[in-house]
C-alpha cells in the first residue's frame, strides 16, 4: 500500500513538473558583450539552461562568466564586459630579481618572459601605476599551470603621506591555466596607485611572475548587443536599440533600451507576449466552436463560429477573429428562438388559428372558414418555417355554391381559383363536349360532298 502510494505520489510531481515545463517560456539570445561573444549559441533556451561568455584576446571579463535562463523567458543577472588592461607601463620594483629575470619583463606585454626573485624573504613585486586608478581585477601569470601558489595581492594608496596596504585578494593552491583573474574588493574594486603582490610560502624557494594585468574602472564601457526575447529583434542606433516582436506577439516594457557607462543597457530585460483572448462563453440553445488555439488558448488569426440548434437562428455575427490587440472582432451572439408570428395571410370568408397555440418553429396554423364557406384546396394547414415565415396557403374559404360549381367543373377539366374571394376559372385543357364538337367540324365537310 505504502509503494502504490509513493508511485501515485511520483506521478503526480511529474506530471505537475511536465506542465510547468510546458507553460514555462523559452529564452532568447543571451546577448554578447562588446569585444567578446556567448559560446555555442542557439535559437532558443530551454529554462535552466546556462550560457558562458568569453572575451577576445587581450581583453578581460568583467562580471559573471554565465547566465542562466530563466522560467519566464528571461536571463538570470547581467550581461558581463569584456574590457582591455592597461597598457603595460610603469615603474616595478622587487624584494630581488636574478639578473636575467628582472621585475620590468612582468609589464612587457610578453608572457613567455618571466621575472625570477631570488629564494630569500621577504620576497614581493611592485608596479607604480603613474596615478590613483580605482582597481577592479589584477590578472596574473606565471611560467607554469598546475603549480602550487600562496600570495597577496594589495592595492597601495597614499594619503596625507600615509602608505596604506588595501587587500585585492588572496591566493592558496593550484593555478588550473597559466592566468588566474583576481577580483579586488570582492568585486568593488579599490581605490590606490600601486599594485603589490608579495609570495606568502614558508619555504625559501623562487617567486616567479611572467605578466600582471591590471583591469581599472573606466569612465565609459562599449556596450555589445543586448539580450532579447524569442518572437523578437533589435534595431540599433548608436547607443539606443529599439525592441519589435514579431506578429501575434506584443511587447511588454518600453521598447527602448539605453547604453549606459557601465557596459550595460538600462532597464529590465524585454519579453514579447503572445497575443491571447479571451475564451468566449457558451452560447445557450446553440456552440461556439474554434480553430487555430495554442496551448488550447485562442490567439491572433484564431476564429471562432456560430452555430445554433434546430429551432434557434442567431443575432450577430457567425463568425468572430481574434484580432492583433487581443481583442475579439464584432460583438457577442445569441440564439433565439425562430418566431413566425400570428399568420397573417388574407383569406376572405376564413381565418387562421394555431392548433398548438404557439408560432414557434414546427408550429402549425389551420384555416377556419366561416358562415357558409367552406375550405377548397389539398391542405388547409400552414407550417411555421427555419426562415421565419409560415409556409404558403394551399386553401381558401369559398361560399357553398361556388364550392359545388367548382367540384363540377373540375370533373370537366377546369380548375378554379379564388380571387378576391371569387371563383376564377382557368382552362387547362378541353371538356369532353369541346372534343365533340371539334370532330364534328373535322367531319361536316365530308357529309357535304
Amino acid at each position: 500500500m505504502a509503494n502504490l502510494f509513493s508511485r501515485i505520489i511520483i506521478s503526480t510531481l511529474l506530471y505537475v513538473h511536465t506542465l510547468l515545463l510546458l507553460e514555462a517560456e523559452h529564452c532568447g539570445y543571451p546577448g554578447s558583450p562588446a569585444y567578446g561573444k556567448p559560446k555555442n549559441v542557439k535559437n532558443t533556451y530551454e529554462p535552466g539552461e546556462t550560457v558562458t561568455f568569453s572575451c577576445n584576446s587581450g581583453y578581460f571579463l568583467i562580471g559573471a562568466n554565465t547566465r542562466r535562463c530563466l522560467s519566464d523567458g528571461t536571463w538570470s543577472g547581467q550581461l558581463p564586459v569584456c574590457d582591455i588592461a592597461l597598457s603595460p607601463t610603469g615603474v616595478t620594483s622587487a624584494s630581488s630579481s636574478l639578473d636575467s629575470y628582472p621585475p620590468e619583463n612582468v609589464v612587457d606585454g610578453n608572457k613567455q618572459s618571466c621575472m625570477f626573485t631570488r629564494d630569500a624573504k621577504p620576497r614581493w613585486w611592485r608596479l607604480d601605476m603613474g596615478k590613483a586608478y580605482h582597481v577592479l581585477y589584477v590578472a596574473i601569470t606565471i611560467p607554469y599551470s598546475n603549480s602550487y601558489q600562496q600570495f597577496t595581492t594589495y592595492v597601495i594608496s597614499v594619503k596625507n603621506q600615509n602608505i596604506l596596504y588595501h587587500r585585492c585578494s588572496s591566493f592558496n593552491g593550484k593555478f588550473a591555466s597559466q592566468t588566474v583573474v583576481l577580483h579586488c574588493g570582492d568585486g568593488q574594486g579599490i581605490f590606490g596607485h600601486y599594485i603589490h603582490i608579495e609570495d606568502n610560502r614558508p619555504d625559501f624557494t623562487y617567486f616567479a611572475l611572467c605578466q600582471v594585468d591590471v583591469i581599472v574602472l573606466k569612465e565609459r564601457y562599449a556596450c555589445g548587443e543586448p539580450d532579447h526575447p524569442t518572437q523578437a529583434y533589435t534595431t540599433r542606433e548608436h547607443n539606443t536599440v529599439e525592441y519589435h516582436c514579431v506578429s501575434g506577439y506584443r511587447l511588454k516594457g518600453n521598447p527602448r533600451r539605453r547604453c549606459l557607462r557601465s557596459g550595460q543597457w538600462d532597464g529590465l530585460q524585454r519579453t514579447c507576449i503572445e497575443v491571447t483572448c479571451r475564451r468566449l462563453d457558451e452560447v445557450q440553445n446553440g456552440r461556439v466552436r474554434m480553430n487555430g488555439l495554442r496551448r488550447n488558448r485562442p490567439v491572433q488569426g484564431s476564429n471562432a463560429f456560430y452555430s445554433c440548434e434546430g429551432g434557434y437562428v442567431l443575432h450577430g455575427n457567425a463568425t468572430r477573429e481574434c484580432k492583433e490587440d487581443g481583442s475579439w472582432s464584432g460583438g457577442d451572439s445569441s440564439c433565439y428562438p425562430i418566431n413566425c408570428g400570428f399568420p397573417r395571410h388574407q383569406t376572405v370568408g376564413g381565418k387562421y388559428y394555431l392548433l398548438n397555440e404557439t408560432t414557434t418553429y414546427q408550429s402549425m396554423a389551420k384555416l377556419e372558414c366561416l358562415d357558409e364557406h367552406k375550405a377548397f384546396g389539398p391542405s388547409s394547414l400552414i407550417t411555421c418555417r427555419e426562415d421565419g415565415t409560415w409556409s404558403g396557403s394551399q386553401a381558401s374559404c369559398v361560399s357553398e355554391g361556388n364550392t359545388d360549381a367548382a367540384m363540377r367543373q373540375s370533373e370537366d377539366g377546369d380548375e378554379f381559383s379564388l380571387k378576391e374571394g371569387v371563383l376564377q376559372k382557368n382552362r387547362v385543357y378541353p371538356s369532353l363536349r369541346e372534343i365533340l364538337i371539334a370532330l364534328d367540324l373535322l367531319v361536316w365537310p365530308a357529309r357535304v360532298l
